[in-house]
């Protein structure tokens, strides 16, 4: 069964959506669509890392995308890794003790 339409939510998923709708040559693309669903698959998989290298400065390893194929899923997971790429292991301890506080 597939979900309603529901569309990207800021400005991450948004650029990933443009990325994909590029790549893949659709119309539109939903935040809980699937990029293997779409249409995506291994070669455009490896395209897609490098436009997100290129456009967000972000290097992802494959598995990640088989991982979290959903479109809100990878950004999540791209956010994740940026914040890891700007903070080195201490900050980001730090960080988050001041937030659990």
């Amino acid at each position: 069964a597939r979900r309603a339409y529901e569309a990207p939510q800021g400005e991450l998923e948004t650029t990933l959506a443009q990325i994909w709708t590029e790549l893949l040559g659709i119309e539109r693309v939903g935040r809980h669509d699937n990029f293997f669903e779409l249409g995506g698959h291994s070669l455009l998989a490896v395209r897609l890392l490098s436009r997100l290298s290129q456009a967000l400065g972000v290097e992802l390893p494959l598995r990640t995308l088989f991982a979290k194929p959903a479109l809100a899923h990878l950004a999540r997971e791209i956010s994740i890794t940026l914040i890891e790429q700007e903070f080195d292991g201490d900050e980001l301890e730090k960080l988050v003790f001041l937030g659990a506080r």
